[in-house]
């Protein structure tokens, strides 16, 4: 084969399809070549806390969620919206979806964690990960991070929201200036 050489290529309709190569074949380009107008990397991540102590056995933790915003704080693309601690995604895709947590014990607890919940249909939820640790006496901090790769097909029926959970209570710890208890959000790719 031979070398093509033009300074633009473009399909034969206006907006329509241009393809190189077929499934299967490898498209290579050389070291130092750059490429632009491209979509690259992570297109979307955000980070999510709460923004305040709260003492349950088990909940899900719906109130005082806040974007983090403090300390050099940054995200890429639009974000997740919240509401009543059900979070949204922007656009379909996989996602590592990850929840983080300081609990404070009070007293011998067996288990303290949290789950991250996950519904396809906008209603039933089940506990697609979930982490444990244990508090031996009242001073005890557990730390906890649990995490899940989602398959967003759909926004409006693809949702998630963290639960607290425990064998006995605990304080699930909150900041308004560090990240305590929270989320992390990372669009891998697409669907």
């Amino acid at each position: 084969m031979g070398t093509v050489k033009v300074t633009n290529l473009e399909p034969i309709a206006d907006n329509g399809t241009l393809t190189v190569g077929s499934s299967g074949d490898t498209v290579t380009f050389p070291s130092g070549v750059t490429v632009s107008g491209l979509t690259q990397g992570i297109t979307m991540a955000d980070q999510w806390r709460i923004t305040a102590n709260f003492s349950t056995t088990s909940a899900d933790i719906t109130a005082n969620w806040e974007k983090a915003d403090s300390d050099g704080a940054g995200f890429i693309g639009t974000g997740m919206s919240e509401s009543s601690g059900i979070f949204t995604f922007p656009s379909t895709g996989i996602y590592l979806v990850q929840g983080i947590a300081n609990i404070a014990g009070s007293g011998t607890r067996t288990y303290m964690g949290i789950n991250i919940l996950t519904t396809l249909d906008n209603s039933s939820y089940s506990a697609a990960a979930e982490m444990y640790g244990a508090s031996y006496n009242s001073s005890a901090q557990v730390p906890c991070e649990v995490s899940f790769i989602f398959d967003v097909t759909n926004t409006t029926n693809c949702k998630v929201k963290l639960k607290a959970d425990g064998s006995g209570t605990g304080v699930w710890q909150g900041g308004t200036n560090e990240l305590k208890t929270g989320m992390n959000f990372i669009r891998l790719g697409d669907t």
